[in-house]
């Protein structure tokens, strides 16, 4: 099952976004890709470009973080 193709963005240095989506949209599949983060058992091909170009792990790594949710009861 195809999730996410041909997706593409802008976004500013330092600047902050929000990826939102109903359940099942792909959007942790979105940011483990943009962190090269492979999940077990899941088939992924494709290449993550900036500005054209193909970026490798350690560039990656470099220009993108997320803030995984977190929940916590007390």
């Amino acid at each position: 099952m195809e999730r996410l193709l041909s997706i593409s963005g802008f976004a500013l240095p330092g600047e902050i976004l929000a990826i939102m989506g109903g359940s099942g949209a792909g959007k942790t599949t979105l940011l483990n890709i943009l962190t090269n983060n492979k999940q077990e058992g899941v088939r992924q091909s494709g290449m993550v470009l900036v500005n054209g170009d193909e970026v490798d792990e350690t560039t990656l790594r470099r220009i993108a973080t997320f803030v995984q949710q977190v929940c916590l009861i007390f």
